[in-house]
């Protein structure tokens, strides 16, 4: 989006980039506020400073002060060498600035890198939004696993207690089991015990994780 402060300037831009991207004009600072605020904003601002209705640092304020725009690049392209002016415009958050009269191989330049920059930067945004979406998607399934863990635990704790007292039970009846059923009963305690074990030990691991 190129935002001239006057029409010479504005066919200068936009022959100067047409060739390499497709442009846009705003012969002022509240349509170009209207058009990067659209469901189509550009991808960079060539905005110059004295300009009628709203200089550019007041449109440059706007734009870095809405959350909508504030990530389109803005550069300067401005008669205005003074340092202060410069100071001023990159404080406001503008990404580069260049004095006229311009240089055309330099401005393609940096217009080139500041895109790349905000391509390499959007890439990087949705990459860690795609993270952050894979490390809540991870946390549930752990959440949701280790909850089964301590769920099954407790189920299978129950009837284990059954097990182990009727088998103990089962040892001191009268009259008292026989040789072979005493070896039976020792087999079935022995593995209800181990078995107790193995569920203690899910229990400890669910906990560990959680």
């Amino acid at each position: 989006l190129v935002v001239p402060d006057t029409p010479d300037n504005m066919h200068l831009s936009s022959n100067l980039l047409s060739e390499d991207y497709k442009v846009k004009v705003a012969i002022n600072g509240k349509i170009a506020l209207t058009i990067a605020e659209s469901d189509s904003p550009p991808d960079l601002i060539l905005l110059d400073i004295m300009m009628p209705y709203m200089n550019g640092y007041e449109v440059c304020q706007q734009l870095k002060h809405n959350p909508k725009t504030m990530n389109i690049p803005v550069i300067f392209l401005t008669a205005k060498f003074e340092m202060e002016d410069e100071m001023r415009g990159l404080k406001l958050g503008a990404a580069d600035y260049i004095v006229k009269p311009i240089s055309p191989p330099i401005v393609l330049a940096r217009v080139k890198n500041h895109l790349m920059i905000k391509i390499m930067t959007d890439n990087l945004k949705e990459k860690n939004v795609e993270l952050e979406n894979a490390r809540i998607v991870a946390e549930k399934a752990s959440l949701a696993k280790s909850e089964f863990l301590s769920s099954m635990s407790h189920e299978l704790r129950s009837p284990l207690n059954a097990i182990l007292g009727f088998s103990q039970l089962m040892e001191s009846d009268s009259p008292p089991p026989s040789p072979a059923q005493k070896e039976s009963i020792t087999q079935i305690v022995s593995a209800g015990w181990h078995l107790l074990k193995l569920i203690n030990e899910i229990l400890d691991l669910a906990k560990i994780e959680s």
